[in-house]
């Protein structure tokens, strides 16, 4: 006999422990981050690149029946939102907004860590991806010189961090996105593959696969 209950909605719950059950095996994700803005400038001068979010970490862990609370609080983690963007000449980008954390009882895992915002003169940093049982991957460097840096590739179950974004440089050349952190080969035996960046001149990257 068995029981999957499955939270997805953004906050807090609550789960009923069934009766007559030994163990719980409880699997625990929490909400990557968003990716920063890049900023806006004047022709002829660099805007830098906003950076990916890092991605949420991941917690398994199996408890016995018998040390819950017969009803327990489920909180589910949101995932960030991306960077303001910006329309007035010579100001720098918003950062994103970090993942937020998920629990259950005494087990949790932490939302990734906010990318960084494109400045006048330089790109922001990608976020460091969540922590847990299995940490989530960094999200790559915005890049105003050449292609965003693509998120960072995760082999197993915690996601992956997000592609970094394209700038323009001093010359007016306009970057391309870079592509979202793949994940899954080694736990999974397939590859999620991340979502493709954005073109260059502000085009909306690809969505990533999910299972």
């Amino acid at each position: 006999m068995s029981q999957i209950d499955i939270f997805t909605t953004v906050g807090l719950s609550t789960w009923t422990a069934p009766a007559d059950f030994q163990w719980a095996d409880v699997v625990i994700m929490s909400g990557g981050a968003g990716g920063g803005s890049g900023a806006q400038n004047v022709s002829g001068a660099v805007a830098g690149a906003g950076a990916g979010g890092g991605g949420g970490g991941w917690t398994s862990v199996s408890i016995p029946i018998s040390q819950l609370f017969p009803t327990e609080v489920v909180r589910v983690g949101r995932g960030g939102k991306g960077g303001q963007s910006q329309t007035s000449t010579g100001t720098a980008g918003g950062a994103g907004e970090a993942g937020s954390g998920s629990y259950f009882n005494f087990s949790s895992a932490d939302g990734g860590a906010r990318g960084g915002a494109g400045t006048t003169t330089a790109s922001g940093s990608g976020g460091a991806g969540g922590t847990g049982e299995v940490a989530g991957t960094a999200g790559g460097a915005g890049s105003h010189s050449a292609t965003g840096t693509a998120g960072t590739a995760h082999t197993d179950r915690a996601g992956s961090g997000g592609g970094g974004g394209g700038g323009v440089d001093a010359a007016g050349t306009q970057r391309a996105g870079g592509a979202g952190g793949n994940c899954g080969a080694s736990t999974r035996g397939t590859t999620l593959t991340g979502g493709t960046g954005g073109a260059a001149g502000g085009t909306a990257g690809g969505n990533g696969d999910s299972a």
